[in-house]
């Protein structure tokens, strides 16, 4: 049960103060049980009105249609109570992620529209990748296709994530391979011919320290010999006990 309580309330979050009513500097205007609305600190406009839930809810991205319709139903409700009656000059919407200040679902009640601030037009302009509007019916526009947005930007990262630890798997395997297979290439010699790669089997070497000692003379007659501009052939020689 405390577990529960704990999910649906944030200590370090602001509106879950002010919808317990533990923040004193906040005026409420109306509440219910499940809804909070009061006046925003920073107005845009004449009237500007924040609903919030008590559930302590990120965004307008976990939003349910049944609570929009009570948020946007408290919102109309208190413009009607403060004398706004048109609500053609209502605006109502939501801030998405990332365009968010405080990480609380709340809804913003504007009105009227006309007087919204030049200096906060740019924040609550309808259709923009920040601000969510509400049309009159209480239907939701953009939040369907933030929410695929979203969904497919998820995906796609634990695809990359998925492919990144996959290729890391691939080159420890063939690294380990290499270095397995790595002794087995010693036990042969490179010979070159025109450009061209022949592999001589050092047969004449029957003990480790024979093929030590062959690889130590092959390895200093190539570095004194070998010429890029020349087709030089160089064959290993026998090894001498």
């Amino acid at each position: 049960m405390a577990s529960d309580e704990s999910e649906k309330y944030d200590e370090s979050c602001i509106f879950c103060l002010i919808a317990k009513n533990q923040d004193e500097e906040t005026e409420v205007i109306k509440q219910n049980e499940e809804l909070v609305c009061f006046r925003d600190i920073c107005p845009a406009a004449p009237h500007h009105y924040l609903v919030i839930p008590r559930e302590h809810i990120h965004s307008c991205c976990s939003l349910k249609h049944v609570l929009l319709l009570r948020m946007t139903s408290m919102g109309r409700a208190v413009l009607k109570e403060q004398g706004i009656t048109n609500m053609e000059e209502v605006r109502l919407g939501f801030h998405q992620p990332p365009f968010i200040s405080v990480g609380h679902l709340h809804l913003h009640v504007l009105a009227p529209v006309r007087q919204i601030s030049t200096c906060f037009e740019y924040k609550f302009t309808p259709e923009t990748d920040s601000f969510v509007t509400v049309s009159t019916d209480g239907l939701i526009y953009y939040v369907l296709v933030f929410s695929i947005r979203h969904i497919v930007k998820t995906v796609t990262s634990y695809f990359l994530i998925i492919l990144e630890r996959t290729l890391v798997l691939y080159t420890k395997l063939l690294t380990s391979l290499v270095i397995c297979f790595l002794p087995l290439l010693h036990n042969k010699s490179l010979s070159i011919a025109g450009g061209i790669f022949k592999e001589e089997t050092t047969e004449n070497c029957s003990t480790y320290w024979d093929q030590v000692y062959f690889w130590k003379m092959f390895r200093t007659t190539l570095k004194r010999n070998v010429s890029l501009k020349q087709n030089c052939v160089f064959v290993s020689s026998e090894c001498t006990a």
